[in-house]
Protein backbone atom coordinates (compact mmCIF):
# COMPACT_ATOMS: atom_id res chain seq x y z
CA UNK A 1 0.00 0.00 0.00
CA UNK A 2 1.29 3.48 -0.86
CA UNK A 3 2.21 5.86 1.92
CA UNK A 4 -0.85 8.01 2.68
CA UNK A 5 1.36 11.12 3.02
CA UNK A 6 2.37 11.04 -0.67
CA UNK A 7 -0.68 13.00 -1.73
CA UNK A 8 -0.95 15.43 1.19
CA UNK A 9 0.43 18.47 2.86
CA UNK A 10 0.68 18.64 6.64
CA UNK A 11 0.93 21.59 9.02
CA UNK A 12 1.63 21.82 12.75
CA UNK A 13 0.41 25.07 14.32
CA UNK A 14 1.38 26.02 17.87
CA UNK A 15 0.48 29.01 20.04
CA UNK A 16 2.50 32.05 18.99
CA UNK A 17 4.21 33.11 22.23
CA UNK A 18 5.50 36.26 20.51
CA UNK A 19 2.10 37.66 19.56
CA UNK A 20 1.72 41.06 21.17
CA UNK A 21 -1.54 42.26 19.64
CA UNK A 22 -4.48 41.06 17.56
CA UNK A 23 -2.64 41.81 14.30
CA UNK A 24 -0.08 39.09 15.05
CA UNK A 25 -0.93 35.47 14.23
CA UNK A 26 -2.14 33.56 17.28
CA UNK A 27 -0.68 30.29 15.92
CA UNK A 28 2.42 29.62 13.85
CA UNK A 29 4.27 26.51 12.85
CA UNK A 30 5.90 24.35 10.24
CA UNK A 31 4.57 22.24 7.44
CA UNK A 32 5.48 19.94 4.62
CA UNK A 33 4.10 19.20 1.19
CA UNK A 34 5.06 16.02 -0.60
CA UNK A 35 6.55 16.24 -4.08
CA UNK A 36 3.58 14.25 -5.39
CA UNK A 37 1.14 16.77 -3.91
CA UNK A 38 3.17 19.69 -5.26
CA UNK A 39 3.25 18.06 -8.71
CA UNK A 40 -0.52 17.62 -8.56
CA UNK A 41 -1.00 21.29 -7.67
CA UNK A 42 1.22 22.44 -10.54
CA UNK A 43 -0.56 20.16 -13.03
CA UNK A 44 -3.96 21.38 -11.86
CA UNK A 45 -2.85 25.02 -12.09
CA UNK A 46 -1.65 24.50 -15.66
CA UNK A 47 -4.82 22.65 -16.67
CA UNK A 48 -7.27 25.33 -15.57
CA UNK A 49 -7.73 29.02 -16.19
CA UNK A 50 -8.37 29.61 -12.50
CA UNK A 51 -6.22 31.98 -10.44
CA UNK A 52 -6.24 29.53 -7.53
CA UNK A 53 -5.94 25.78 -7.04
CA UNK A 54 -8.55 24.52 -4.60
CA UNK A 55 -7.63 22.02 -1.88
CA UNK A 56 -9.47 20.23 0.91
CA UNK A 57 -8.30 20.81 4.48
CA UNK A 58 -8.97 19.13 7.80
CA UNK A 59 -7.78 20.11 11.28
CA UNK A 60 -7.47 18.38 14.65
CA UNK A 61 -6.59 19.79 18.05
CA UNK A 62 -3.83 17.67 19.60
CA UNK A 63 -1.30 17.71 22.41
CA UNK A 64 2.42 17.04 21.77
CA UNK A 65 4.47 14.54 23.77
CA UNK A 66 5.85 17.53 25.69
CA UNK A 67 2.30 18.56 26.62
CA UNK A 68 2.02 21.52 24.23
CA UNK A 69 -1.38 21.92 22.54
CA UNK A 70 -1.31 22.35 18.77
CA UNK A 71 -3.50 22.14 15.70
CA UNK A 72 -2.64 19.47 13.11
CA UNK A 73 -3.84 20.32 9.58
CA UNK A 74 -3.85 18.15 6.47
CA UNK A 75 -4.18 19.52 2.96
CA UNK A 76 -5.27 17.27 0.10
CA UNK A 77 -6.08 17.80 -3.57
CA UNK A 78 -9.71 18.76 -4.05
CA UNK A 79 -11.62 15.66 -5.07
CA UNK A 80 -14.69 15.62 -7.26
CA UNK A 81 -17.78 15.59 -5.11
CA UNK A 82 -19.36 12.18 -4.80
CA UNK A 83 -22.74 11.66 -6.38
CA UNK A 84 -25.57 11.28 -3.93
CA UNK A 85 -25.74 7.56 -3.17
CA UNK A 86 -29.46 7.68 -2.45
CA UNK A 87 -31.71 6.36 -5.23
CA UNK A 88 -33.56 8.98 -7.21
CA UNK A 89 -37.16 9.56 -6.20
CA UNK A 90 -39.60 7.70 -8.40
CA UNK A 91 -42.57 9.57 -9.81
CA UNK A 92 -45.62 7.57 -8.77
CA UNK A 93 -47.30 8.27 -12.10
CA UNK A 94 -44.47 6.64 -14.04
CA UNK A 95 -43.86 3.67 -11.73
CA UNK A 96 -45.12 0.37 -13.11
CA UNK A 97 -48.26 -0.98 -11.53
CA UNK A 98 -48.07 -4.25 -9.70
CA UNK A 99 -49.96 -6.07 -12.41
CA UNK A 100 -47.44 -4.80 -15.02
CA UNK A 101 -44.44 -6.34 -13.25
CA UNK A 102 -43.57 -9.71 -14.70
CA UNK A 103 -42.56 -12.53 -12.36
CA UNK A 104 -39.07 -14.08 -12.56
Amino acid sequence: MADQREDKGRLWLYKNDYAENERHPFKTGNGEISKEFLRHLVEKAKATNEDVVKVNCAAWERVSQKGNPYVFVTIEPERAKKQDARPAAVDSTSAPRTEEIEPF
